[in-house]
């Protein structure tokens, strides 16, 4: 069994300071959506816990399922002060609206300078913990009697499981891993590959939605592979989208509407384009131009 305190010891971490273990899991909130758009290290640094303000050091996991926990980061606690709302990030407030002045104020919600530190990079979002049954009991006082087990060590570059054609959503950065990391992520990349299909993307701040097909050499994976270098894969309302704001492709998720097989031909996998197109108004109402 191999534990996260022989890890961290690995790594040098200092053990003579306090440190506590922080589990991030939101009901309000996607953490993987907050990580995407920039505006995770805002959110964690704003807290009302006074176990921040005795802890020298912060071990930070984002919460799976059950009792899992992803590893993020190591962080410095540098101290705390008062919270303003000029201090949040651009679109921040506009994206969760109930995080005002009222919020900050009842919370009594501070500023934590969080300062991230070197020699763990190559583990951010690889290694899996079990945080035990006492999941509610997010942060967590640090020691070596406090023993938390790894139980899996993914690749460099894994995005994640693939289970089903029809039972999953992908944003940007996610894309861009399957094709920087192929080995991690050869599932993925075979199963794109090998099927024709309708596709969708969704731009999730809008709802505004855009029905694509794909087929030919290399399928559905083909065709994405052309959203990577840019985003928008030459669709001019995605163009324009990103015009004028390179972080708005963060709000773009893809995913599978329907499977057809390898060998149907290009001008019947358009009809079916243009039959979901139909069905989803997506040229009155959305993002598809023809």
């Amino acid at each position: 069994m191999i534990t996260l305190h022989e890890l961290l010891k690995s790594r040098n971490f200092d053990f003579s300071e306090d440190a506590i273990l922080v589990r991030h899991k939101d009901k309000r909130i996607n953490i993987f959506d907050l990580i995407e758009q920039n505006y995770f290290e805002f959110y964690q640094s704003t807290q009302n816990r006074k176990s921040f303000e005795k802890a020298k050091y912060m071990i930070v996991f984002i919460g799976l399922e059950s009792t899992k926990a992803l590893f993020y980061n190591v962080y410095k606690i540098n101290g705390t002060r008062e919270l303003k709302t000029n201090d949040f990030p651009k679109g921040f407030a506009e994206t969760f609206t109930w995080w005002n002045s009222e919020y900050i104020q009842t919370k009594q919600i501070k500023w934590y300078d969080l300062e991230p530190l070197s020699g763990f990079d190559d583990l951010k979002e690889r290694i899996i913990i079990d945080w035990g049954q006492g999941t509610l009991a997010w942060i967590q006082n640090y020691n070596e009697k406090n023993v938390k087990e790894v139980i899996e060590i993914l690749p460099t570059g894994y995005v994640k499981e693939f289970t089903d054609y029809l039972d999953f959503t992908l944003t940007y950065n996610q894309l861009k891993k399957l094709s920087t990391y192929p080995e991690a992520n050869r599932r993925w990349i075979d199963k794109l590959s090998s099927i024709n299909g309708i596709y969708l993307i969704l731009d999730k701040k809008t709802g505004n939605q855009y029905i694509g097909s794909a087929y030919g050499a290399n399928g559905v994976w083909g065709r994405w592979q052309n959203y990577i270098s840019n985003g928008h894969g030459g669709n001019k309302l995605l163009i324009e989208l990103l015009e004028n704001n390179n972080n708005y492709i963060s709000n773009f998720q893809w995913t599978l509407l329907e499977t057809l097989p390898a060998n149907l031909t290009k001008e019947k996998v358009i009809s079916y384009e243009t039959k979901y197109k139909e069905k989803l108004g997506t040229k009155a109402f959305g993002l598809n131009l023809n």
